[in-house]
Order: structure tokens, then C-alpha cells, then sequence
């Protein structure tokens, strides 16, 4: 596999080189730097059909509600990106690009070419605080990029402290906007149920390079 139009893009206490395979049509990242510590390089790919079971029996989606499943098709359409961390062949993270922005409408309304990192995630637990969730980040930022946008942002759960601050420390910066993370799930028996999280918002330029960007 190889993977032509390498770009390198610095992060605080990473490096990252990306590459894009025309052939295979996925994400490649490789990463190196004191803030790494997977130890080893972490493929990232746009996710295909054939990787859903894979992902369901890694990451289980609640009852009946079939969300990797719902997010492929999403990219399909074209209306997002399903990105996929694999480990030597077992996916170990994912994150889904929403091109057409936050579905929250007043999130919408304030930014509306923002394209918003939804839905991250890395399993099992042990593999968390290595960097597979920054670099899944990273490779999002690099394709908003890729295609001319300026800024993405992602929301963040009042209950989520921890991912607030990486988010800040990846140079995302609070808008005061917030707003209710709604969504749903189907339990085993198929009752729909409804959720809605209190979240804000946060932005990140893309335009602006930094002293140490390569």
C-alpha cells in the first residue's frame, strides 16, 4: 500500500504525517513525538461495509439501533465521513465527519460551514489516553482541509471534563454556544428511546499555522 501527497501538520506534543491513497481511497496516518505512545503506527481508513460487523462486535451499538451502520450510510450519501482506527486489522476507534455541520439548530444557524467531528470513540477502555482519539481528530481536521474549509468543530457533554480539556489542548476554543446533544436509541425489543445531553460547542480554526506547523 502506498501513500502519495504526504502533508505534515504539527500539533502541541505530536507529529503527524498524512497520506491519501488514490488507489484505496482511505486516510493513512502515521505518528511520532512525545505525546505518542501507542508505540506503533495507527492506520486510519474511511470505513467500508465489510468493516460493520467488526465494529458492532468491538463496539456494540445499544439494542437494536445499528448506529455504525447508520453512519456508513450517512457517507455514502456523501453527507459525512466514517473514519475507522485499526490496530494490526481489529478497529480500535472511530469518529464520523458531519460535512453539513452540528444538527443542533441553533449550533447550526450561528456556524454553518462548520463541519462537525461527531461520535469518537476508542475501545476497549485500556487503549484510551494513548492518542488514538487525538489522531482520529487530527485526520478529520486534515480532510476539512483537503476540502477548503476553515474551521470544525465538535460538541462536548457538561459531563465529559476530560474530553474538554484535550479538545482545548488541540486548540479548540469555547463559543459560549450550547445546546442540547439530541439523539436516540432502539432497545432490544425496538422501543425507541430519546436523549438529549447538555453540550457546547467548540470551534477550531483551521486557517491559522501556528509557530511550530511544518
Amino acid at each position: 500500500m502506498t501513500a502519495p501527497d504526504l502533508r505534515y501538520a504539527r500539533h502541541p506534543s505530536e507529529r503527524w504525517i498524512f497520506g491519501r491513497s488514490r488507489e484505496l481511497g482511505f486516510v493513512v496516518l502515521r505518528a511520532s513525538g512525545s505525546g505518542w505512545t501507542w508505540g506503533r503506527p495507527l492506520d486510519i481508513q474511511l470505513c467500508r461495509e465489510q468493516d460493520l460487523p467488526l465494529l458492532e462486535a468491538g463496539d456494540p451499538s445499544p439494542g437494536l439501533t445499528q448506529r455504525h451502520a447508520r453512519r456508513f450510510e450517512r457517507q455514502q450519501r456523501d453527507a459525512s465521513t466514517f473514519l475507522i482506527a485499526w490496530d494490526d486489522g481489529v478497529p480500535v476507534g472511530r469518529g464520523e465527519i458531519l460535512w453539513h455541520g452540528c444538527a443542533a439548530p441553533e449550533v447550526n444557524r450561528r456556524y454553518p460551514d462548520c463541519p462537525e467531528i461527531n461520535g469518537l470513540a476508542v475501545w476497549p477502555t485500556g487503549l484510551r489516553s494513548h492518542g488514538i482519539g487525538t489522531a482520529i481528530i487530527g485526520a478529520a481536521e486534515a480532510l476539512a482541509r483537503e476540502r477548503g474549509r476553515s474551521q470544525i468543530g465538535l460538541g462536548v457533554d457538561d459531563d465529559n471534563p476530560r474530553a474538554a480539556a484535550l479538545y482545548l489542548r488541540l486548540g479548540y476554543q469555547e463559543t459560549g454556544r450550547r445546546y442540547l446533544d439530541r439523539y436516540y436509541y432502539l432497545d432490544d425489543n425496538g422501543h425507541r428511546h430519546d436523549v438529549a445531553d447538555p453540550a457546547r460547542f467548540l470551534v477550531k480554526n483551521l486557517t491559522a499555522a501556528g509557530p511550530d506547523d511544518a
